[in-house]
C-alpha cells in the first residue's frame, strides 16, 4: 500500500468510484477532476494523503476550467494499458445549443499545439482525436487500485468519490457545465458559451 498518493492515484481512484463505472468524454473527465480539487481535495483530507504538490493546475479557457496536466495523466494511463478508451454506443452528446464534448475537444487540442509553439509545456503529448469515447479502468488499473491504493478509499472518502462521479457521471453534459460555471464564474472569463450555458 502507499502511504501518499500522487496526483495520477487520484484520476485513478475516481475512475474505479461508483464500480468503476466508465466516464464518458474528456469534457466530463475534466470538470469532475476539477470539481473533486475545489470541492472534495481539501475538505476531505485528500490535500493530507498527497505529495505536496500541485494537483492539476486548472486555468480558464475556451469552454471553462481546463488541465494540460489531467489530460497528460489520462493520456500515459492509456498508453500504460491502466485505463482504456472505448467507443461510445450512442451518438455523441451535444452540450449547450448543440456544442458538443467534440468542439470542446477541438479547442483543447488546439490548446495543447499552442502550449507546445510556445514552449509553455514539457514532454506533453497531444491527445487522440478520437471523441465519441468513454474511459474506465482496464483489468491492470483495477488490480493497482486494490493493491496499492484503497486505503484512500473508504468511508467518508469512498462515499463522496462515488457520490461526485454518479451526480456529474450520470447528469447530462449541459448540466455538468451548468453546474461548474455557475459555481465557479472566475473559470469562465475566457469561455466562447458562457452566456449560453449560463442563460
Amino acid at each position: 500500500m502507499k502511504s501518499k498518493l500522487s496526483n495520477g492515484d487520484i484520476v485513478l481512484l475516481l475512475l474505479y468510484a461508483d464500480n468503476c463505472s466508465s466516464i464518458k468524454g474528456r469534457t466530463r473527465f475534466q470538470k469532475i477532476l476539477f470539481v473533486f480539487e475545489k470541492e472534495i481535495y481539501e475538505q476531505y483530507g485528500f490535500n493530507n494523503d498527497l505529495k505536496g504538490q500541485q494537483l492539476f493546475n486548472f486555468y480558464a479557457y475556451d469552454y471553462g476550467p481546463f488541465s494540460t496536466k489531467a489530460y497528460k495523466l489520462l493520456e500515459f494511463f492509456i498508453n500504460i494499458g491502466m485505463v482504456e478508451k472505448v467507443k461510445n454506443k450512442n451518438q455523441f452528446e451535444l452540450g449547450i445549443d448543440g456544442i458538443g464534448d467534440d468542439q470542446i475537444i477541438d479547442s483543447d487540442i488546439k490548446q495543447f499545439r499552442n502550449s507546445e509553439q510556445s514552449g509553455d509545456m514539457e514532454d506533453i503529448t497531444l491527445p487522440s482525436i478520437d471523441k465519441d469515447e468513454e474511459y474506465r479502468l482496464s483489468e491492470k488499473g483495477k488490480i493497482f487500485v486494490k493493491e496499492k491504493l484503497l486505503l484512500f478509499y473508504k468511508d467518508d472518502k469512498k462515499e463522496v468519490l462515488d457520490s461526485l462521479k454518479t451526480k456529474l457521471g450520470k447528469s447530462s453534459l449541459s448540466d455538468v457545465l451548468k453546474y461548474v460555471y455557475s459555481k465557479y464564474p472566475e473559470m469562465t472569463t475566457e469561455s466562447k458559451i458562457r452566456d449560453e450555458v449560463l442563460k
